[in-house]
């Protein structure tokens, strides 16, 4: 934000005065300098910066040229040209308030709080009475974890912004001080304050984004006090003001596990279907919903919600979850440590709760999860098939809904080990044991939530026949919905369901690679001897 209110000082300011003469020398220089103003005020942004380029390049000693190209740098998105320019403009001028207060903005857009530092100070004392100064100053101490300072000249800036004082260039954006005052009272830990802040940056917010940035904090400030569903509340208020706001995206994703673990309370029998995507879940979900009695053609997807993205997408609110009449069944691909529910502890889910958590090999995921994720919209990944199997190795192919990312062995070690810990309510069932034996491990599953069913020999076998692959992949082609959510050529989400097509599609170099990091990653857990390498 810093660095747009920066960019719009500096707009204005070519409209108020051209540029003096050049210091040091050169009507062509002037002139030139002149060209640059002129094509800037007239939308021409790309020939203005091109032009300003070659200014720089050829009169590095040129303050003004350097100042220009630096500026007109960090309106083209690019921050590492401006870091060039606008560092030598500094090192040539170091008392110059509007270099440093640019140098400021665009080392802090580079991510570099501690380098923003010392031009922010500079800019506070060349302009004590300027506002967005103490904003960038406030911002960089942030940045640098130090919360006291970063508080101080926050609230300088609240000030000075309030009694209209913003110095020669103008103000800043009226709640921008506010917002910085609140994210340096929240890492603080001063909530109270932080809250109030950021109800007064709300009140003052002049446009639909200033307004969801204000909002999404009150959200981070909730979630902190421990109000977690207010928190979601407040997240839903940041994006009714801008849907396209990614801030309050990214602060949701973050809020929902914490939300469910505290206010999805648990109920007796309670059942999570729990897996690491495409290893079976809705062949799952199938299952156990006919168990609990659904009809044939069950709708999965509403009987047994994705709870994490129910509450994202805004499908499903957290009362709604809360009062679904039971016996409730739920779908997640949460890793043991954040399954949304509350009522966990080291010893397993709450008393009642039951958890199917399904397993595949994962190099048949990888296959699997890589057409998925080339076919979805929102994540359609372009990489390549070897760099996918790198990412997916390392734990960061793009698993949906994952905020901390996806590693297929936390997520599968975590859950085995807990499923041993407390076998009375964690089933362990293997997607390649489903296959092979479907009746006899649909019984298994039978007898873990419903024992009255598992010797219904009839009912097994009408669960065992409606959830085959081909009458699930009929029905899930038949919604147009899901042709919705492809990408154009996308392949289907039931693709084929086999155990061991990771051979067709791996190379040798590849299957060497997954046996390594396999035999690595599982030594000692005892799930060493569960998978074949041949």
């Amino acid at each position: 934000m810093a660095a747009c209110c920066v960019r719009s000082r500096r707009r204005a300011s070519w409209r108020r005065r051209p540029p003096p003469p050049s210091p040091d020398g050169g009507a062509d220089l002037e002139s030139q300098l002149r060209r640059v103003h002129s094509l800037a005020l007239a939308g021409q942004l790309a020939a203005a910066h091109a032009l300003s380029a070659s200014l720089a390049a050829a009169r590095p000693d040129a303050l003004l040229a350097l100042s220009l190209h630096g500026t007109l740098s960090l309106q083209r998105g690019d921050p590492a040209a401006a870091r060039h320019s606008l560092s030598r403009a500094h090192e040539l001028a170091p008392h110059d308030w509007r270099v440093a207060t640019n140098l400021a903005a665009c080392l802090l857009s580079l991510g570099d709080s501690n380098g923003a530092t010392p031009p922010a100070l500079a800019a506070t004392r060349g302009a004590p009475a300027y506002a967005g100064a103490w904003q960038l100053l406030a911002k960089a101490r942030l940045g640098a974890g130090a919360a006291d300072e970063a508080e101080r000249a926050a609230r300088e800036a609240v000030r000075l912004d309030e009694e209209g004082r913003g110095g020669v260039a103008g103000g800043v954006a009226d709640e921008a001080p506010l917002l910085t005052l609140c994210e340096a009272l929240l890492a603080r830990r001063e909530l109270e304050g932080a809250k109030a802040a950021a109800a007064r940056a709300a009140a003052r917010a002049a446009t639909p984004r200033a307004a969801a940035a204000a909002a999404t904090l009150a959200a981070r400030v909730e979630s902190a006090a421990g109000r977690h569903e207010a928190a979601l509340l407040a997240l839903d208020a940041a994006l009714k003001h801008d849907p396209s706001y990614d801030e309050a995206r990214r602060t949701r994703l973050h809020a929902i596990t914490p939300a469910l673990r505290a206010g999805l309370l648990p109920r007796p029998r309670d059942v999570f279907i729990a897996t690491y995507p495409k290893s079976g879940t809705t062949w799952m979900q199938q299952v156990v919903c006919l168990l609990r009695g659904a009809p044939p053609h069950v709708d999965v997807q509403a009987a047994a919600p994705y709870v994490e993205a129910a509450l994202a997408t805004g499908a499903l609110t957290l009362r709604a979850l809360r009062e679904r009449p039971a016996p409730r069944v739920f779908k997640t691909h949460a890793d043991w440590q954040s399954l949304p529910v509350a009522g966990c502890s080291d010893e397993g889910p709450a008393e009642g709760v039951r958890v199917v958590c399904v397993v595949r090999d994962p190099r048949d995921v990888c296959v699997s999860l890589f057409h998925h994720s080339r076919a979805i919209r929102g994540i359609a990944y372009g990489g390549s098939w070897d760099e996918w199997c790198d990412d997916f190795l390392a734990g960061r192919a793009p698993v949906p809904m994952a905020a901390e990312g996806g590693d297929w062995f936390d997520h599968t070690l975590g859950w085995w080990a807990i499923a041993r810990r407390c076998p009375r309510r964690v089933l362990w069932v293997r997607y390649e044991g489903l296959l092979a034996d479907p009746l006899g491990e649909v019984r298994r599953v039978a007898r873990f939530l419903a024992p009255e069913h598992a010797e219904d020999e009839a009912l097994l076998r009408r669960v065992v026949g409606t959830s085959s692959f081909e009458q699930m992949k009929a029905r899930h082609e038949a919604d147009p919905l899901n042709h919705s959510l492809r990408t154009e050529g996308g392949s289907a989400h039931f693709r084929n369901g086999k155990a061991g097509d990771w051979r067709r599609h791996m190379s040798e170099a590849q299957r060497e690679r997954f046996a390594e990091v396999m035999r690595s990653r599982l030594r000692g857990s005892g799930l060493e001897d569960a998978f074949t390498f041949d």
